[in-house]
């Protein structure tokens, strides 16, 4: 029996970095749907529509029980099972279920007992081949079955294949909860080196990626990306409730508890709730007393810095010459 391999959740953290345009959908009559970005062409406008967002970021859907996010539904309904701790998919062989359905093939005389072994011995890093008679592995399809010349490696918790061992080494700390990498300053330990070398960056304050329009500097590049956005003035992130759009994920999200009616930020002296955290900020100095933003013109405080621009420097001094 062989079972066949569903959308995976996708395999790094790290979202794909906006290219700095604003793609589109070119599709008109019975033309393909080809990506105005890479030139891709696809099948139809759907696909080409998931596609554009592998360069805008956007991942609209969204686990409501943690912050991850995803491209496709799919990828949120398997994702979801890790919170729910459901398994639908069941092993024909053995009492094993998995949250996932996984691409494995069963030949006649690869016993229960065999593949299990297999299963264990590539996770420590070995290569199997079927020994049994009457054993066979088909050849290597786009679900990642062993075959032809390459052997890819199995993961022994939930069956993922890796073409390389290190690969797998490095997949197999999410199962074990292994830690290598830790950070000399305050101790915090990583499962992958290349989260530590962007959180190091933290104590040492370094900013390698540099805005190439206003000199302005990054500790990631992400952030860098996502800065782009200000000068571009793209948009990529729409309300599915109202017609407005952002250029960043988390205003998006700010501006959503505003449908929801969602206040997760308290005074902690009155208790009256606040959707945004700067609102809280801003009315807490209500109670501290606390002005720290000046007019340059007369030295008059503010609590609210908007005050301060708007109700104060634009209509009192709005005729001033700075020079």
């Amino acid at each position: 029996a062989q079972i066949k391999e569903e959308p995976e959740e996708q395999r790094s953290e790290t979202q794909t970095e906006n290219s700095g345009l604003s793609p589109k959908l070119q599709h008109t009559g019975g033309e393909t749907p080809v990506c105005s970005v890479c030139g891709k062409a696809f099948a139809n406008k759907a696909n080409l529509k998931r596609h554009v967002m592998t360069h805008t970021g956007e991942k609209p859907f969204r686990c409501s029980l943690c912050v991850k996010s995803y491209v496709i539904k799919g990828h949120l309904v398997v994702h979801m099972r890790s919170h729910t701790g459901e398994r639908p998919y069941s092993c024909s062989f053995c009492p094993k279920a998995f949250a996932q359905r996984a691409t494995y093939t069963f030949t006649p005389g690869f016993t229960r007992e065999r593949n299990l072994t297999a299963a264990r011995s590539v996770g420590k890093g070995s290569r199997v081949t079927p020994t049994s008679p009457g054993a066979s592995v088909s050849d290597g399809d786009a679900s990642g079955t062993h075959g032809g010349a390459e052997r890819k490696q199995e993961c022994p918790f939930c069956l993922r294949r890796f073409t390389c061992n290190a690969n797998l080494q490095v997949h197999l700390r999410n199962h074990t909860g292994e830690r290598p990498y830790s950070c000399s300053v305050c101790d915090k330990t990583f499962a992958h080196k290349n989260i530590l070398v962007n959180h190091r960056r933290r104590h040492t304050g370094e900013k390698p990626y540099s805005c190439s329009r206003c000199g302005k500097t990054f500790a990631h590049n992400s952030t860098l990306s996502a800065h782009m956005r200000v000068h571009t003035g793209e948009k990529p992130f729409s309300c599915t409730l109202c017609d407005k759009t952002f250029a960043q994920r988390s205003t998006l999200d700010k501006h959503l508890r505003i449908h929801r009616g969602e206040k997760p930020y308290s005074c902690s002296v009155c208790q009256k709730p606040f959707a945004q955290k700067s609102d809280l900020n801003a009315h807490a100095r209500t109670h501290t007393g606390e002005k720290p933003y000046s007019c340059s013109v007369c030295q008059k405080e503010f609590a609210v810095k908007s005050n301060l621009n708007f109700l104060h420097t634009e209509r009192i001094h709005v005729f001033y010459c700075i020079l």
